[in-house]
């Protein structure tokens, strides 16, 4: 059985950070990531000053920065034309801006740090089956984790720290029958991403319209993040063809 410092079950943005932080302080860390492979996919984009701050210290920031769209100001637009607008400036000495970055590329330059501070620690493929918080078997303050690879072989780890960065429903809430206080929203929004043939430029837009806002993003390669906001009984039909309609729509 492999001892570890610190298991991390969860391989998205949070699970390699912290693997990454505790691997430059020195301690043995392992990722559990039940995808074989990273989802290529643009999920959220934007980082914020305070997460930048923290990817200054694992020493990513600069490398994200230069990937990403720097979004230093928020418009708002009306029927009637522009509303008002907002500067990032002040949001931050080191970082004043929203850095527009695909999730996917958050993800492979976190991963390429861990990788350069613990060449073996992402371990993809991996499903957590089971937890036990004080195996009679092993010292005190240690815990037992099992699991299955890829190909169905079992896997096993002793670690004096196990975190769970698999999300609300993952594998972890799950075995400690940790529950999740969730409340149905009646809002219901679309997002995609699509080819900028906006006026928007580097700029956050967000349109307020009676059907409902639309908000609008930058992203590298001349893409841009659509979000609308939902009318009800406007949720069936194709989904590419909502969100184009409701942009047009709503934008001119």
């Amino acid at each position: 059985m492999t001892r570890v410092d610190a298991l991390v079950v969860g391989g998205g943005p949070v699970g390699i950070h912290l693997a990454a932080l505790l691997a430059q302080a020195g301690l043995d860390v392992h990722v559990w990531e039940a995808r074989p492979a990273p989802a290529l996919l643009s999920r959220a984009i934007g980082i914020h000053a305070p997460s930048l701050d923290a990817f200054d210290r694992l020493g990513v920031a600069d490398e994200m920065v230069a990937e990403a769209i720097l979004v230093r100001t928020g418009i708002a637009m009306g029927p009637g034309g522009e509303l008002g607008r907002v500067s990032f400036a002040g949001v931050s000495d080191s970082h004043p801006y929203v850095a527009a970055l695909p999730q996917w590329r958050t993800e492979a330059i976190l991963s390429a740090r861990l990788a350069g501070l613990a060449p073996d620690a992402l371990r993809r493929g991996v499903t957590l089956t089971g937890l036990d918080a004080d195996p009679v078997d092993l010292p005190g303050g240690v815990v037992r984790a099992t699991g299955r690879d890829a190909d169905g072989a079992p896997v096993e780890v002793a670690a004096s720290l196990v975190v769970g960065a698999d999300g609300t429903r993952g594998r972890v809430r799950g075995l400690l029958g940790i529950g999740v206080d969730e409340r149905p929203l009646p809002d219901r929004f679309l997002m995609g991403d699509a080819p900028d043939r906006t006026d928007g430029g580097d700029d956050a837009v967000i349109t307020l319209h009676p059907d409902g806002v639309v908000e609008s993003f930058p992203l590298p390669g001349g893409l841009r993040r659509f979000v609308v906001g939902l009318r009800a009984g406007e949720v069936d039909g194709d989904q590419a063809t909502l969100l184009a309609r409701a942009v047009r729509e709503r934008t001119g």
